[in-house]
């Protein structure tokens, strides 16, 4: 029953990614406010804000609280949303204000590593480079638990010829591409697995 619920879910996401921007950021509203109403993970959104900011008001911080739901949903929808997106819709709605630096330095035939974290649409971003930049991207991504929204997500992550590689397999793709001039991304902000790498940031470990 439960495999089947997971199958069924694709339709759904589809049709959402399917709407118009203006129906799916209403949907993304609603949305936020019914996480926000049943409190998911509210008291661990509330404790990093109130430790990261200890200076701002109380009213503040839970309009941060009240901003980050909206943020939160806002990124799923984005992100279902490639599902349609064309070259052109992506390149209105994200751009480059430097492409002649990567430009430069695939003339000079250097491959490049962009650090990124999980702030702003991360999965736009990548599309974006793929199609602005000239260099072949290629994402190191971690595969999600379960095997049917991974391979969702896959195909969303390799739209317009994008290459994706997991974690495990990072080092083999970079080697196996060293003739090509790429762009290699990750998405870095979990704790690290070693303890002696911890340190203190906006005021917690």
């Amino acid at each position: 029953m439960q495999a089947v619920s997971y199958y069924l879910a694709y339709p759904f996401i589809y049709l959402l990614g399917s709407l118009p921007f203006p129906v799916l950021y209403a949907i993304s509203d609603f949305f936020a406010f019914v996480i926000r109403l049943v409190g998911y993970r509210r008291r661990v959104i509330y404790a990093n804000l109130r430790n990261s900011f200890p200076e701002k008001p109380e009213s503040e911080i839970r309009k941060l609280t009240h901003d980050y739901y909206h943020y939160m949903v806002d990124l799923t929808l984005e992100s279902f949303k490639m599902m349609h997106m064309t070259e052109e819709e992506v390149n209105r709605h994200i751009r480059l204000t430097n492409p002649e630096v990567s430009q430069r330095l695939y003339d000079q035939k250097q491959s490049i590593i962009l650090a990124l974290g999980h702030f702003g649409n991360w999965e736009w971003y990548g599309q974006c480079i793929q199609l602005q930049c000239p260099h072949q991207m290629v994402i190191i991504y971690r595969p999600l638990t379960h095997p049917y929204f991974d391979r969702m997500m896959q195909r969303l992550r390799t739209r317009f010829d994008i290459e994706i590689t997991t974690m495990k397999m990072s080092l083999r793709t970079m080697m196996a591409n060293r003739d090509q001039i790429t762009a290699t991304a990750f998405v870095g902000d979990q704790a690290a697995p070693v303890s002696e790498h911890w340190m203190t940031f906006l005021n917690q470990e």
